[in-house]
């Protein structure tokens, strides 16, 4: 195959599956439906993970430890880029609580300084809610040795450990 070709393939196939794929109305996921395979299915609990993007959905699906349901936010706050709450998809979050009747909410936002504000910022609006808030553990990496491991990692580890007793 001459490279021209090979291109010009590339490019047809990559115009095929922008058309074949939506961001879901619901959740703001990437799927060949509206709604999404997740937000459709029957079978997932009524808990919902906020994340900043579908890609960190994929992620956690992997995993097949959640069986709930998520929120992109398609962003994170970040006032110094001009990332405002009104910016990302926040609008939608009070309103699928209560009309999907979730229970729990997970915030799974990474541990940067922007994924930090927005998960303070969201626990903040939740807060009156009648429902369960957690944010994912952080901390030292499962096989890993503290050699290798920040203080930043080290004291969140420390920050959230879990009692035995």
């Amino acid at each position: 195959i001459s490279d021209n070709s090979y291109a010009a393939e590339l490019s047809l196939s990559i115009d095929e599956l922008m058309k074949s794929i939506t961001v879901c109305s619901i959740c703001g996921n990437i799927d060949e439906n509206d709604p999404c395979s997740i937000c459709s299915s029957v079978k997932r609990e009524n808990s919902l993970m906020i994340v900043e993007s579908p890609r960190d959905i994929r992620i956690f699906e992997k995993s097949n430890r959640f069986l709930g349901k998520y929120h992109v936010l398609s962003g994170l706050i970040n006032p110094l880029s001009g990332i405002m709450p009104e910016n990302i998809n926040l609008e939608k979050l009070s309103q699928r609580i209560e009309s999907e009747n979730i229970s729990e909410v997970i915030v799974a936002l990474s541990p940067t300084t922007e994924g930090e504000t927005t998960s303070a910022y969201i626990i903040s609006l939740l807060e009156d809610k009648d429902i369960s808030i957690s944010r994912i553990a952080f901390g030292v990496p499962f096989g890993s040795d503290f050699d290798y491991v920040d203080n930043y990692t080290l004291g969140k580890s420390l920050d959230n450990r879990n009692k035995i007793k």
